[in-house]
């Protein structure tokens, strides 16, 4: 549970200071409070002898102060030895957590370098050549003779960065302080790492994660139904920003709405030059202050093409379905520039603005490090059905590639005793949206399998070809060259079934029951317009001994990531929660088994792409779109979000039983937990359209404020009770406590209850859910029992601010408010409270100067009281 100090016991008061002087003051009163409970926290006075603050800065929703802090040694940072804690604005310390070193002088190993830098990266590229493998998939291959399929990547794939490498120690898990060179390394295909490297031995100590990859995969090709859709649009005079024909928030894809033009769509308070100027230089094309949107193609993490719209500004490319990506990427690399904006300029609003490092490249003296504009890559060529966001320390660029989703599927449809659905893989080669239905002829003579179909000699029966769908056994050359032949024979497309595991040319990439991708090789022109699929040795030798009269259902198509507004926000969700958990120099801390990081992407993404209409029990899935599934069908994840127990029966137990993927599994439930609060809080305060809005009092509002502030107030490796209580610490300082109620209900009927127990964060095994929802509606304070004041709400406040006081016994009560000269200007309530009710009380400023006042309460049991600031 958190706990609440007050800095008056610790001899420290800050209040109503100027911006930095509030900083320093609370960096003071955390450094002096942890020093002061060194005892609890496993510490020495000696150990806590220089610490060195992380980050540093003021909330601009709470107005609270976070500190991060790091333990040194001999001025060297310890990079997992770390500290934080929240100073509010009444000056109280909420949140403390501490994973500091005991005895850091007698386990430090090494104080001069032996390795150098330049040594430091060299072992850490052979690490990664040791232990990263490619993405688990069906193998992409040509099939050329002698083709040897390997998952490794070369030490060329791997790429250090010179000048993001710094000497640290690092705490292992033996107990020893080693002195260590932490190197950022970089990948041809799109990955990033922090790798910690001995700086006397050489050896590998740990390897951070920089990426957040989402696994995702395909369904069969299905309609689509598009959803009732009004945009959200902003006026936004003075600064030209642009006009975008793009899929406006909250539309989520070209399945949920129509192109629309957003004119001038920016928000001047986040991105006060508009999206194309970074107050040095001007932009025409889809760069601005925010983010460089382009296409990679090659997959060379380089800027590739981006539109040009002209003094201008004006982007519109319109969509048609039918094409293929490629044909559309103007309008791709405009609608990923424009929702990354979006994103950025809405959660500026809910705290995640430069101080609390946000990606921006100038940030115009607000704080925080500047140079770090989003690296928007479309149709990024380094892989499929996947999308990924890289996160380094505040101040290193993030990264985000977004890629093409290719869906294919294969019926036989005749003879009803073999009619089903078999599986297959795709082909890099062909036409990619297709949707063929003929009958199936073998084009090889089936009594010698030993004819693969390489040259024309192989088939003496083209005229059975023509208007037919060929079926080809795999073998002795490349896949793409029986697709020419069969196609200058007529055939309308092609099966390619596997070969016989060690029958003379057959491959030993996954041959028998392995799916492949049948790639197009290096150098080779895609001239093959026939669709192409790649099937089981079973499912064609099944095929074989029913023909003839077999016949099949193809289905393909090709959707590009860059329309999903979903994937976009989920995507730019991992910078979110990576750059304001446990601070935004800080990495690592969303590497843990029970972190959230997947759950609070999914989330995000709904509650952008939210519409009015939309109701508690409508299904939700992600990625529907590039899934080619109806709006309302499940999605990628292990169900739709949903408040119907019928449609999502998901509960924090089946993080633990439930054997569910880590981390994508995991976060899905975070999502659902945290979904379910949202549509409480809807009930309680209603729906708002006006996502900006957030200092607004509809419950979407409410509930992404909590969110995005609860991040802040979580621990480095957090779990969902973490998460929980982050999120009721959070209504705390914006909100007094007034959801406290509702958000635990809401907690408790997914498992997330009073006595739900995480265990440690770094396993799910040992998760145990509740369902109990606690008596008090105050949680986790050093308050006495008998009564429960809150903070006031909003803070500062004008004209009006609400506070809750809940006493155990019923009990007069006389509740004054106080200026800052001592003398009573207002009488709230005398007399008699009834006990078990949270009584809410409001202050009124309408008569009253700005200034520092005092609600003070007084009972037979108990008094207390708190300040609060009004301004005018």
């Amino acid at each position: 549970m958190f706990k609440r100090f007050g800095l008056l016991a610790l001899g420290m008061l800050v209040l109503a200071t100027p911006a930095l002087a509030q900083v320093d003051g609370a960096v003071a009163t955390v450094k002096q409070y942890f020093i002061s409970n060194q005892a609890r926290y496993g510490a020495t006075t000696q150990d806590l002898a220089d610490l060195v603050v992380s980050d540093a800065y003021t909330s601009r929703r709470s107005g609270a102060t976070y500190v991060y802090l790091k333990q040194s040694h001999n001025g060297i940072e310890i990079v997992n030895a770390r500290a934080q804690a929240a100073v509010t604005r009444e000056g109280d310390i909420v949140a403390p957590h501490a994973g500091f070193i005991s005895d850091i002088a007698d386990r430090v190993v090494g104080t001069d370098p032996v390795l150098s830098a330049a040594g430091a990266a060299d072992a850490a590229v052979d690490h990664l050549v040791r232990t990263v493998r490619r993405p688990e998939g069906p193998p992409v291959v040509s099939d050329a003779p002698g083709e040897v399929y390997t998952d490794s990547y070369e030490a060329r794939d791997f790429i250090p960065n010179p000048e993001r490498i710094r000497e640290v120690y690092y705490a292992t898990d033996t107990g020893s302080v080693n002195l260590a060179w932490q190197v950022e390394m970089d990948s041809r295909f799109g990955h990033m790492w922090l790798v910690y490297v001995d700086a006397i031995t050489g050896n590998h100590l740990a390897t951070e994660s920089l990426t957040d990859s989402d696994t995702w995969h395909t369904n069969s090709v299905q309609e689509f139904n598009q959803r009732n859709y009004a945009p959200l649009r902003r006026v936004t005079p003075s600064i030209v920003s642009g006009t975008y024909n793009v899929f406006e928030l909250p539309a989520e894809s070209p399945n949920h709405g129509p192109q629309g033009n957003a004119v001038n769509p920016h928000d001047v308070t986040a991105s006060q030059l508009g999206w194309h100027d970074n107050g040095t230089s001007s932009y025409t094309i889809t760069r601005g202050n925010n983010v460089y949107a382009y296409e990679d193609r090659d997959a060379n993490n380089a800027p590739g093409f981006s539109p040009d719209g002209g003094g201008g500004l004006v982007f519109d490319y319109p969509f048609n379905p039918a094409d293929v990506p490629e044909d559309y990427q103007e309008l791709a690399i405009t609608n990923l520039f424009y929702w990354n904006n979006i994103v950025h300029d809405v959660w500026y609003h809910y705290g995640f603005d430069e101080a609390s490092g946000n990606f921006q490249t100038n940030n115009f003296g607000n704080g925080g490090n500047g140079g770090d504009a989003v690296l928007a890559e479309a149709q990024d060529g380094s892989g499929t059905n996947n999308a990924n966001f890289s996160t380094p320390p505040d101040g290193g660029a993030g990264r985000m590639q977004m890629y093409e989703w290719t869906g294919g599927s294969f019926e036989v449809t005749a003879p009803p005793s073999i009619a089903d659905v078999y599986p297959t893989g795709g082909a890099q080669f062909g036409i990619f949206i297709y949707d063929l239905e003929d009958g199936i002829v073998h084009a090889l003579n089936p009594e010698n399998e030993a004819t693969t179909g390489c040259t024309a000699d192989d088939y003496g029966n083209e005229a059975d070809l023509a208007g037919n769908i060929a079926l080809v056994s795999r073998g002795d050359c490349n896949f793409i060259d029986k697709a020419r032949l069969v196609e200058s024979f007529g055939a309308t497309g092609l099966l390619v079934y596997n070969c016989e595991p060690g029958a003379p040319g057959c491959s030993t990439n996954s041959p028998g029951e392995g799916i492949i991708t049948m790639a197009l090789p290096d150098g080779e022109p895609n001239d093959v317009t026939i669709p192409c699929l790649f099937v089981q040795r079973s499912t064609g030798l099944l095929m074989i001994g029913e023909m003839p009269g077999v016949e099949g259902h193809m289905i393909g198509g090709i959707r590009d990531s860059d329309l999903d507004a979903g994937v976009i926000v989920h995507e730019y969700g991992h910078g979110i929660s990576n750059r304001l958990t446990g601070g935004p120099t800080t990495t690592g801390c969303l590497s843990n088994e029970e972190q959230m990081g997947e759950g609070w992407s999914d989330y995000f993404g709904i509650i952008a792409t939210q519409q009015p209409g939309d109701t508690a029990e409508q299904p939700r899935g992600v990625g529907t779109y590039l899934e080619f599934q109806q709006t309302t069908d499940i999605g990628i994840r292990p169900a739709p979000y949903s408040t119907d127990f019928a449609i999502n029966d998901y509960t924090y137990g089946d993080t633990a039983t439930g054997g569910l993927s880590v981390p994508h599994g995991i976060g899905f439930v975070w999502a659902t937990i945290v979904w379910e609060m949202t549509w409480d809080l809807i009930a309680a305060h209603g729906y708002d359209p006006d996502i900006y809005n957030a200092a607004g009092t509809a419950g979407n509002q409410i509930a992404l404020q909590l969110v995005t502030e609860g991040l802040k107030l979580q621990p480095c490796s957090p779990g969902f009770v973490d998460g929980r209580d982050a999120i009721l610490e959070a209504d705390q300082m914006l909100y007094g406590g007034a959801n406290t109620q509702i958000l635990w209900e809401a907690f408790a009927r997914r498992g997330l209850g009073l006595n739900a127990d995480q265990g440690s964060s770094n396993s799910n095994a040992d998760n145990m859910e509740d369902f109990t929802v606690p008596v008090s509606n105050q949680v986790g304070t050093d308050l006495p029992e008998s009564y429960s004041l809150s903070r006031a709400y909003p803070n500062p406040f004008n004209p009006q601010a609400q506070f809750t006081l809940e006493v155990n016994t019923a009990q007069d009560v006389r509740i004054e408010i106080i200026d800052a000269l001592g003398r009573m200007v207002g009488l709230l309530h005398d007399g008699q409270l009834a006990s078990g009710v949270a009584h809410q009380f409001t202050i009124d400023g309408t008569n009253l100067a700005s200034g520092i006042y005092t609600y003070r309460v007084i009972g037979e049991t108990f008094s207390s009281s708190r300040r609060v600031t009004l301004l005018k």
